[in-house]
Parts: structure tokens; C-alpha cells; sequence
């Protein structure tokens, strides 16, 4: 792990003299990877206040930059759809207007993978192939066993039988091989976009007991111990305002000293920790292999989340074509967050609730599913030792998803296309992210528009106007109140009209096929939202 860090540093050491070497040629095409986390939340890693170890993503933070005013959707679909397009979800991924990652960067000589979740739209066996990419190993579906995932497919095929076969087969780990297989069979002149979806921290719970193991006693202060810690660590660290305040928790939260089962709460966050730290040593693992390949220092290396935690329950009622009927070996599956089986095993599947959910959320308010802050706040880490010159910076740059297919094109010297495949397409909704990169100032986003699941939101300047399902739209001033614990819709009645109108027009310029479209956001009967 020492030497994976070691090498990180290096590589940033070395850039400077690397850059006057190739002064007078013009530098290479970056290679680019970006890396997806699932469900995890603003504060689960370490360079952003979390406890968990993840020393890689760290490492990169060091020596890279970290935003802190990122958003994605609030749900894993959407943001996905987003990151891959560079619009709003609610234009659609198949509607014909738009271009992926992949197909963007094509006409620059990449290949282009993915390893991992895809879940981007209900699509049939070798979904990625169909927009551009050369190479596809992971699940379409969104979630399964870390053990045995069913619907594992490689290039279109089943591949089953690879979890079938191997005892030691654990998800992540396959995740993380594979994405260096795919690094490692593209020729050094070839600039190449590899997408990493890991399916960690996403339910069922399960992890490997020596990862677990490095957890064990770690969480026995409790969730409301572990936010305080956590909120001090980010002061301190520049990634939120110091007179930020802790939100109470809501009415799903319990009291740690009121906890029952507190052995088996302990466990459920040893267990979503340790899925988090797999896959920060599957991040070292890659970025030891392009140091080896003398790749680390032209790649531009994004590690993101798709949403805020979840505090889902998994009851023993579940169901779900994701589910398995048995283990490997023939084991019934015990489902559900019942007390009496400790998580972490292939026969158990659960989630880590609401009350850890709101530790992977500190400092925000809510979790995926809504547009509230812990909904959609989300990390984002990037290095590129090329062209980040002072690690270690926190950028307070308002930012989306979306902004990632723009700022990929840009880094590859690539505009966004008029025309794709005899298709006209729509503009990018997404800004570049390249001149924050270079210290240098954009021109950002006048207004951010949210709406999936039981949200709707719009941020304009400091005001951001936010709504839960049914109830009434809520109005904060963002420079002062992240963590939108001053409703100041009553003050600013006119505000709220205004936003609310930003809203409603977004609504209703979406594209998004009617089979697509969440009732919540765009219900059949609603025709204003003001008032309601």
C-alpha cells in the first residue's frame, strides 16, 4: 500500500520535469479513468472526513484536487444517465440527441471499457456495446450478490459461470482485475477511457471477513459520536465552512444510547466499511498498474459517487429478480435486517439504515432518494499530475454529473459534436471542468435543476428551492445554510415563485420516455406545482 502512495507522489514530483522534456511536441491524449462509487456518502472517505480507511483515494486527493460542492442525481439511474451524456437525465439515454463518453471520444482514436454496474436504462445483454464502447464486463442490472451476481455478463455474454466456478470470487475484486485486463491489452499509443462502476457500498451487505475484520470494535461509540468526529475532521480540512452545524436527525433516527442490538448495528457498518475500503484497494491497484506502465502521469483519474447514501430497509419480504434463490453451494439466502443474523456472508442479505446512513451523510440533511443535500452531495477526487499543479486543493466550484462527458472531451481537445452517426444532437446541459483544473476560473452554471425519485430542487446562486414528495417547497440561502436548517421560504415568498417557475419549466422540456418518467416528479394529473 506504502509503495502504491509512494508512486502517486512521484508521479506528481516528476510531472513538472516531464512537462519541459515534451515542450516542444504536442502532448499525448490523456488516458482517462473514472471511477464509480455506489451509494456511498459525502463523508465516507478519509480525504473527506470519513473514518473509513482509504488510503489510495487519499493519496490521489493529495496530490489531485477534491470538490466539494459536487452534485449528481439522486438515485443511481439518473446520475448515471448524466455522466454519460453530459445532459439532464430527463432528456433520456436512448432518445436519439445525445452522445455517451465512448461515442464522443472515438473520433480521437479511443477504446473505450467498462467494468461493472451498468444501469442505465432496462437494456438487453451488452448495453455499453450499443453506445461506443469497445469492451463491457459487469451486470446490466443495478444491484446483486457480491458472490455471485446474477446476470454477470461479458461482451454481451453470460458469464456466470466465472462466479460458478470460483470459490474466491467477490465482486469488487473481479471488478478491479478486469479493468486492468482492459488497460493492459490497449496498445501504449492508444489513448484509452476505462469506466470502473463498482457496486460497492450498495445493499446486500457483503464483504470479505479480513476486510471486515480490520473494523471490528471500530463503530462501538456509535453513529451520533462518529457524525460530531466526522464534522470536525472536514472543518479542519477546508470542506465545509467552520461555522457549519451538525442537522438533528430525522424521524426515522434513533439515539445511539437508545439503540437495541447495538452488537449487530456495530456489525452492519463494519460491513459497509469494509466494502468501501475493497474497493479503494482495487483504485490503489489500478493506479499501480499505470505507474508501472508509465501511464500515472497523463491520466486524468476522477473518483465520484452516483448518489447520497441509503437508508433503504431490506425486510424479509423482499423480492426481486436480483436476488438469488440460494448460495454457491446450495444455502438457503437469510433476507432481511433481522438482528438474529450478523451481515457480511453470501447466505445474508441486508442494508446498513437510516442511522448510518445519516453518518455517510454528515454534514447533510436526508439520503438518496432526495434533494435535499445528503441526497445528492457528493465527493469528487481528481488527479492529473500533467495538468493539477497544486495537490491538495478543495474547490468550492458549484458543479454537476453532467460536467463530466464536457470536461472529458475538453481534456482530449475534443469539442461537443453537432452531429453523431447522421443524428443531430442537442447541446450539453455540462460545463468543462478543465480550466478549475488549471487553477484557472469558468464560466459555471447560472442554475442547477434536480428532480428523480421524491425530490425536486433548483440552485441559483445562493438560493436553492427543495421539495419532498408532497410537501411544501422549502426555500435556503446556500452560502450561509448548507445544511438547509433555515427554512426561508415564509421571507421570500416571491423567490420561491420565481425558482418554482425555473422548476416547472424544466419539467416540462424533459424528453424522457413516459415509461421513464417517475410519478413523484412528473405525475399524469399535475399541472402546477405552485401552491400545492
Amino acid at each position: 500500500m506504502k509503495n502504491v502512495q509512494n508512486r502517486i507522489g512521484m508521479a506528481a514530483a516528476l510531472c513538472l520535469v516531464m512537462t519541459i522534456l515534451e515542450a516542444s511536441t504536442s502532448p499525448a491524449k490523456p488516458n482517462i479513468v473514472i471511477v464509480l462509487a455506489d451509494d456511498v456518502g459525502f463523508s465516507d472517505f478519509g480525504c473527506y472526513g470519513g473514518e473509513i480507511l482509504t488510503p489510495n483515494i487519499d493519496q490521489l486527493a493529495e496530490n489531485g484536487l477534491r470538490f466539494s460542492q459536487f452534485s449528481t442525481e439522486n438515485k443511481c439511474n439518473p446520475s448515471r444517465t448524466s455522466l454519460l451524456t453530459g445532459q439532464y437525465y430527463i432528456r433520456g439515454y436512448n432518445a436519439g440527441g445525445s452522445i455517451t463518453l465512448a461515442e464522443g471520444l472515438q473520433s480521437a482514436g479511443y477504446r473505450s471499457y467498462v467494468c461493472g454496474k451498468w444501469d442505465v436504462v432496462a437494456d438487453t445483454a451488452g448495453g455499453p456495446l450499443k453506445r461506443g464502447f469497445d469492451s463491457f464486463y459487469g451486470n446490466i442490472r443495478g444491484c446483486g450478490s457480491f458472490f455471485a451476481p446474477m446476470g454477470l455478463q461479458r461482451d454481451g455474454e453470460n458469464a456466470e459461470q466465472e462466479w460458478m466456478e470460483n470459490k474466491g470470487f467477490y465482486y469488487t475484486h473481479a471488478i478491479t482485475e478486469n479493468a486492468i485486463r482492459y488497460m493492459e491489452q490497449t496498445p501504449e499509443d492508444t489513448p484509452f477511457l476505462l469506466l470502473v462502476t463498482y457496486t460497492a457500498a450498495h445493499w446486500p451487505m457483503h464483504a470479505l471477513p479480513k476486510d471486515i475484520q480490520k473494523y471490528e470494535g471500530r463503530y462501538a461509540e456509535g453513529w451520533d459520536v462518529l457524525r460530531k468526529e466526522r464534522l470536525e475532521r472536514m472543518k479542519a480540512m477546508g470542506i465545509i465552512p467552520e461555522q457549519t452545524p451538525l442537522p438533528p436527525r430525522d424521524r426515522k433516527g434513533t439515539p445511539w444510547e437508545d439503540a437495541k442490538h447495538k452488537e449487530w448495528e456495530q456489525r452492519r457498518m463494519e460491513v459497509y466499511a469494509a466494502m468501501v475500503d475493497s474497493m479503494d484497494q482495487g483504485i490503489g491497484t489500478i493506479v499501480e498498474s499505470l505507474n508501472d506502465t508509465g501511464r500515472l502521469e497523463n491520466t486524468l483519474f476522477m473518483v465520484l459517487a452516483d448518489n447520497g447514501a441509503s437508508a433503504e430497509h431490506f425486510g424479509p419480504e423482499k423480492t426481486g429478480r436480483f436476488l438469488n434463490a440460494s448460495t454457491r453451494d446450495g444455502r438457503p439466502i437469510r433476507v432481511g435486517n433481522l438482528p438474529s443474523i450478523m451481515p457480511g456472508p453470501e447466505d445474508t442479505w441486508q442494508s446498513y439504515g437510516p442511522d448510518w446512513a445519516f453518518l455517510s451523510s454528515t454534514p447533510f440533511r436526508m439520503y438518496k432518494g432526495s434533494e435535499h443535500q445528503g441526497g445528492h452531495a457528493e465527493p469528487l477526487v481528481v488527479h492529473w499530475p500533467r495538468v493539477i499543479r497544486e495537490g491538495g486543493r478543495v474547490s468550492e466550484e458549484l458543479c454537476h454529473v453532467m460536467d463530466v462527458l464536457p470536461t472529458v472531451l475538453d481534456a482530449a481537445g475534443l469539442t461537443y459534436p453537432t452531429e453523431y452517426g447522421g443524428r443531430n444532437l442537442e447541446p450539453a446541459d455540462g460545463k468543462s471542468l478543465l480550466p478549475v483544473f488549471q487553477g484557472l476560473p469558468r464560466k459555471g452554471h447560472e442554475r442547477l435543476v434536480w428532480g428523480a425519485t421524491h425530490g425536486k430542487a433548483v440552485r441559483q446562486g445562493k438560493w436553492k428551492l427543495v421539495k419532498a414528495g408532497r410537501m411544501p417547497w422549502e426555500l435556503y440561502n446556500m452560502e450561509t445554510d448548507r445544511t438547509e436548517l433555515h427554512d426561508l421560504a415564509g421571507a421570500y415568498p416571491e423567490k420561491v415563485q420565481e425558482l418554482g417557475k425555473v422548476w416547472e419549466g424544466w419539467r416540462d422540456a424533459a424528453t424522457l420516455p413516459e415509461a421513464w418518467r417517475d410519478l413523484y416528479v412528473f405525475p399524469q394529473c399535475e399541472k402546477k406545482e405552485l401552491g400545492q
